[in-house]
């Protein structure tokens, strides 16, 4: 979870250095975390209260590692015990993983298609 939350937000660099920018910078302008922080904010109570369930669950267990119980890629990365959960993180794991699976390939392709007007800068779809 921790591998995929990192992804989502957009710093898998800190974790395997330069050659993972490019994606960074990806998951960063497609904006996972600023639109899984406004789900959560339209969210009906009842769904909220689960998500926070669940995140005051992941965060016990987190609270029970210690370095000497982390596994192995913690120690190879040398990145310590991981940083506590938010509500948000489960909806950007659930944006970041639609997103990937099903609906990045057409925005790609429809952001390559576009143009920009020289006058306005708006978007002209082409």
């Amino acid at each position: 979870m921790d591998f995929d939350r990192t992804r989502a937000l957009g710093r898998w660099s800190e974790w395997v250095g330069e050659s993972a920018l490019s994606q960074d910078i990806l998951m960063r302008r497609l904006g996972i975390g600023r639109a899984a922080r406004a789900d959560l904010n339209v969210t009906s109570p009842p769904a909220q209260a689960m998500v926070s369930a669940h995140t005051a669950g992941i965060n016990h267990y987190l609270s029970t590692l210690t370095e000497d119980v982390l596994p192995v890629e913690y120690k190879l990365a040398e990145k310590g015990v991981p940083d506590d959960w938010e509500d948000w993180h489960t909806y950007a794991l659930c944006k970041c993983s639609r997103s990937l699976c099903r609906l990045l390939p057409k925005k790609l392709k429809a952001a390559a298609a576009q143009t920009r007007c020289a006058t306005c800068s708006w978007v002209i779809w082409t």
